[in-house]
């Protein structure tokens, strides 16, 4: 539950500021929708407290920051920003769950549909891509995914620490083999909650639990029909800043051993947001949560540790999205490709 409260805070503490309605009508409108998830942020706070305890119940392993992508996705849904209704049809259907937790969780979302609130600007250009605030972290990192999904013309998806994404199974996703791989629990309960929403598959994902601490994922990707001499492209997203810097390294030249042309797009925070030198509260929140940030790459000033990072491990940098402003980044998201 601790993202929700992050951003609960950085909303309320105005980080970034939220695209405001031009007419007066349309002002007084989400003033309101602001008042009212004011009011109902401790309804939403109980319901996450709720769900936490049956996600725990049902799957011990489970970490509440899978729900992170899931629900700001389909926030940007119901905004009518990025269409993506099996985001919204998970977070009404989690099977450990009793339908009155996940409308007190998730419940702040139908009401800025229904008063026009825009926390998130997306897709992001111009001027907004030079000055990204922590509000629109997922956005930025959503926008390069589905930017590098259109654009591939590989025949394979990865999509490494899945979570909740839905990305594998929506039409944008043309690649003829998917795979989502990630920890048994994770999956178990994301398998549970697809088969609860209804959402017909039809053998289009091919599910590949791994214990990233005990077990090769490449190799347990190859046993489940995997093949690294055809383009593929891996989406790792949310996750490196979870892991030590040995495993991304690790995890990275692993992919780099994948045929030319093969990319990963992922994300990541700078050391100071690491070190909590930078929005400390968020870093402080996920080591209480549970889950420390281990990760960095590049200080807040450097435009160009990315380069070096990606060419050390192999890969060639395509595309590179910072977050915050320059000289104070926050983190950001890359694509690389095999050369």
């Amino acid at each position: 539950m601790s993202h929700l409260l992050v951003d609960a805070l950085l909303r309320i503490g105005g980080v970034g500021d939220m695209s405001l309605p031009k007419s007066a009508g349309s002002f007084v409108r989400v003033a309101l929708g602001l008042v009212l998830v004011a009011l109902s942020l401790p309804v939403t706070l109980c319901g996450q407290i709720a769900l936490y305890f049956a996600t725990r119940r049902a799957f011990p392993g489970l970490k509440n920051t899978a729900f992170k992508i899931v629900a700001v996705r389909a926030e940007l849904s119901r905004m009518g920003l990025r269409a993506d209704p099996l985001s919204e049809a998970l977070l009404r259907s989690l099977p450990w769950a009793s339908p009155l937790v996940c409308r007190a969780a998730f419940g702040y979302l139908q009401l800025i549909s229904a008063f026009g609130i825009r926390w998130h600007k997306y897709p992001l250009a111009g001027a907004d891509l030079h000055n990204v605030p922590w509000r629109d972290v997922v956005a930025l990192r959503t926008q390069l995914i589905d930017a590098t999904l259109r654009e591939s013309d590989a025949t394979q998806l990865v999509i490494l620490g899945a979570g909740f994404d839905t990305r594998a199974l929506l039409p944008l996703s043309s690649m003829a083999r998917r795979f989502e791989v990630d920890f048994p629990p994770t999956q178990a309960a994301k398998r549970a909650a697809v088969a609860a929403a209804g959402i017909d598959q039809d053998g289009a994902v091919t599910f590949v639990a791994v214990d990233f601490n005990k077990d090769s994922w490449l190799d347990k990707l190859v046993e489940a029909g995997f093949d690294p001499k055809q383009k593929a492209v891996f989406v790792w997203e949310g996750v490196t800043y979870y892991l030590t810097p040995e495993a991304v390294s690790s995890t990275v030249r692993l992919i780099a051993q994948c045929c030319s042309g093969t990319t990963v797009v992922l994300d990541y925070f700078t050391q100071e947001l690491v070190r909590a030198e930078l929005f400390p509260f968020i870093s402080r929140a996920l080591r209480a949560a549970g889950e420390p940030l281990l990760f960095g790459l590049g200080e807040a000033a450097d435009d160009d540790a990315q380069r070096a990072w990606t060419e050390e491990h192999g890969l060639e940098l395509k595309k590179h999205l910072p977050g915050g402003s320059k000289g104070a980044r926050w983190g950001g998201v890359l694509s690389a490709t095999v050369a």
